[in-house]
């Protein structure tokens, strides 16, 4: 009710005072009205007669004539209330100003602000004043753009600034824009950062991680999440800021109000938005270079010269110690005395789904099982696969977006890091480097723990590649030092996916090398396979490589290599007493295992952080997987469109469906390990393990019996080869057929048929065996 009485009292109070200075003239007022600065258009902040004040545009025949300052009876007029009325008349292009509180009414005049003694304007008299009204100077818009800006309008002009400066970075899924601009996937460091700045200290945090882990879309979460009630987000993009961030501000200001801001004034401006009686503003810096002058303006911020200012800057790993150390290496900076890192990596689980979700909104899903693609972890990666295929989507017609990417991972790859350049070289001698490494005698630690990472000595580094290069490289932030598993310095690789694309080019050079000089083919297949065996992405690679053979039509050496592969088989096998292995857990470090003579599984950690400990096991309850790593690249090779003819054979045989036939009854989960401990449950029926159906595909072969199943070229075919399948009478191969023909059923165009599938050839087969029950 007093809030409807406070309204109506305005109304009256507005037509009371419009009827004492205007006698007997027609006019209309707005309590909201735009003014226009520059390319940027406002709304008047509309501040209600309850807090004090209230700003009125008054027009005559939509012509604007006055801004009113009406103040609540009792307040006193000020010189601060006739410079706010004129900024606003200033803008607005009215001839007058009006500044009231019920008792005393004062009329200025807007081109020169000086004040009538008039205290009412009849028709005749209006008339005169606004055909003698003068334009306003330049310099004194500058002024009204510079007053309202930092006080009324500040707020909206970060807004305004922030909306400039990422929609210029922001362009749909296939632009090369760094983000797409109807997708943004919240990130738990976002909520860390957002935390840090409620506490008086640091001033500073830089977010940090590798190359398009995600950084700068922390602070695009940061700028367009962050109540005002905790603080203010400006984000200026950094790239931008290497003449110091007051020459871009200033620049920003010019461009966007009109108002050529010289950097004193931009520094005046971010001081009178920032003053220390409010929520603090967060200056965020989007990867600068690492400019003296904008490292000495971020100093000037943290010594409190601009008021209540936090700052919030995304740093390559690379270039965080530069910022934050002294060259003596010992002793910090002003910056890295008042600041504190926090790192960003790739989607954990929460952040995935939320990404799936916001996939899902914008007309894409990511088939089930997507959640234990590794790759599909790392923002980019995501991004750049879905791209294509959200291009096509639409609120009527939904994209599959696929649950693991097997070699198309490397193209991604390929195509991201494209502009290398002389980088790239330097790589791939990085890249030559590793795979002699894997010929040499290593650690089991390193051994162990390179199956997650790309790791090299810096000895053995240094010995083949040049420190110039190496340092090339550690700066644009692809490889990274550091200590690992075992004594002695290591260089580890930040973007492996891409070191896996050189690792592949020169793993094909030297299998083709091998083949030319008539090597055994089964000696060459186990060559490579112990190789991939010992590396991140060793089935990609291991595949590419093949695929690659595959190409040579002219040459039988691809079909041979994938023959020999076929008799690798993985299986299972009991451990037997006295049978010793090593293992390495995330978080634990390195254990050593034995199943000694009493069938106790001993358990000795190799960094003494933890006791050693041993547990009793069931006879014959140790089981291992023989090496299942030949079988794991034959499930990625995805050779869709080649097909073979024996020349007893009439017809041709395509190579995937032939392969997927025999792949597919592998009696163990197809899946290479990763470094968090993968938590899908697994069913252990007799010999045999098979994922749970509940996880969706979460097996690189069931995805590819989908795709093959799915595609136009095969369509005349699948019937057949789903009923040679089940005629295969094989538990495994059922399994993963009857998991492919359930997302099927999903898919526009193929449901009925994969309903029909399922209905008629695989429930039966289900029905009738031992594991049903």
């Amino acid at each position: 009710m007093e809030d409807k009485n406070t309204e109506a009292d305005l109304e009256a109070r507005i037509s009371a005072t419009l009827a004492q200075v205007f006698p007997g003239v027609q006019l209309k007022h707005q309590r909201r009205f735009k003014i226009r600065l520059g390319h940027t258009e406002f709304e008047t902040s509309g501040k209600g007669y309850v807090d004090g004040r209230a700003d009125i545009l008054v027009t005559r025949d939509d012509v604007p004539l006055a801004v009113v300052e009406l103040k609540r009876e009792g307040l006193a007029l000020t010189k601060d209330d006739e410079e706010q009325g004129w900024s606003y008349a200033a803008l607005a292009k009215a001839p007058l100003v009006i500044i009231s509180n019920g008792a005393d009414t004062r009329i200025l005049l807007t081109h020169d602000q000086s004040t009538l003694h008039e205290t009412s304007l009849g028709a005749t008299e209006l008339v005169q004043r606004l055909a003698t009204a003068a334009s306003l100077a330049q310099t004194s818009v500058n002024g009204a753009i510079e007053r309202l800006l930092g006080a009324d309008l500040g707020l909206p002009a970060v807004r305004a600034i922030n909306s400039f400066e990422l929609d210029e970075l922001s362009g749909s899924w296939t632009d090369t824009k760094p983000f797409v601009s109807d997708f943004l996937v919240p990130r738990n460091v976002t909520e860390t950062v957002r935390s840090t700045l409620c506490a008086p200290r640091p001033r500073a945090i830089v977010v940090s991680g590798a190359p398009l882990c995600g950084k700068s879309s922390v602070l695009r979460e940061l700028v367009t999440t962050l109540p005002t009630a905790e603080g203010t987000a400006l984000y200026l993009d950094g790239s931008a800021c290497s003449e110091g961030l007051f020459r871009r501000l200033s620049n920003v200001l010019t461009a966007l109000f009109g108002w050529p801001a010289t950097l004193d004034q931009a520094r005046h401006w971010l001081r009178q938005i920032a003053p220390d009686t409010r929520p603090p503003l967060v200056l965020c810096i989007d990867s600068p270079g690492a400019g003296p002058v904008l490292r000495s303006e971020i100093d000037e911020i943290l010594s409190d010269t601009l008021g209540n200012v936090r700052i919030v800057v995304s740093l390559e790993e690379a270039e965080v110690d530069a910022w934050r150390l002294k060259s003596n290496r010992r002793e910090l900076t002003r910056f890295g005395r008042n600041s504190e890192v926090v790192t960003v990596g790739h989607y954990n689980d929460t952040e995935f789904a939320a990404a799936n979700l916001r996939l899902a909104e914008l007309g894409g899903g990511l088939v089930h099982g997507a959640s234990y693609a590794a790759e599909l972890r790392a923002p980019w990666v995501l991004r750049a696969a879905v791209a294509p295929r959200m291009e096509d989507s639409s609120l009527t017609r939904n994209v599959v977006l696929p649950p693991t990417l097997g070699l198309e991972t490397l193209e991604i790859a390929e195509d991201r890091f494209a502009q290398l350049g002389e980088l790239r070289d330097s790589l791939e001698r990085v890249a030559r480097a590793f795979v002699e490494l894997l010929d040499s005698s290593q650690p089991a630690e390193l051994v162990m723990a390179s199956l997650f990472d790309f790791y090299i000595g810096r000895e053995w580094l240094r010995e083949r590649v040049r420190p110039e290069e190496l340092f090339a490289l550690v700066q644009a932030g692809l490889l990274q030092p550091g200590t690992g598993v075992v004594a002695g310095p290591l260089y580890f690789v930040r973007v492996p996916a891409l070191f896996a694309t050189l690792v592949a080019e020169r793993m094909q050079t030297l299998v083709a090398k091998r083949l030319g000089q008539s090597r055994n083919i089964h000696e060459t297949a186990q060559w490579l396979v112990s190789r991939c065996s010992r590396m991140p992405f060793g089935d990609l690679v291991g595949a590419a490589v093949i695929n690659h053979l595959m190409m040579n039509v002219h040459d039988l050496a691809g079909l041979r290599l994938l023959n020999a592969l076929m008799q690798m088989p993985p299986a299972t096998k009991v451990l037997s007493k006295g049978a010793k292995w090593v293992a390495v857990l995330p978080d634990v470090g390195v254990l050593d295992f034995e199943l000694d003579a009493d069938n106790n599984l001993v358990v000795q950690p190799r960094d003494g952080r933890l006791p050693p400990f041993k547990a009793p096991v069931e006879e014959d309850e140790m089981r291992a997987i023989a090496s299942h790593d030949a079988w794991l690249i034959l499930s990625q090779t995805r050779l869709f469109n080649l097909a073979f003819r024996h020349k007893n054979m009439s017809d041709d045989v395509n190579v995937a469906a032939w392969l997927l036939q025999e792949v597919a009854t592998c009696p163990v989960v197809l899946r290479r390990i990763r470094k968090q401990m993968d938590d899908y449950h697994v069913h252990q029926i007799g010999e045999v393990e098979m994922p749970c159906a509940k996880l969706g595909i979460v097996e690189p072969v069931t995805w590819a019996i989908a795709e093959l199943l799915s595609s136009e070229f095969f369509k005349d075919e699948r019937d057949a080869w789903v009923l040679e399948a089940i005629r295969a009478d094989n538990l495994p191969l059922l399994g993963r057929l009857t998991q492919a023909l359930k997302h099927l059923q999903k898919v526009e165009d193929l449901g009925e048929w994969a309903s029909e599938m399922l209905k008629i050839h695989c429930n039966p087969k289900w029905e009738h065996h031992p594991s049903f029950h």
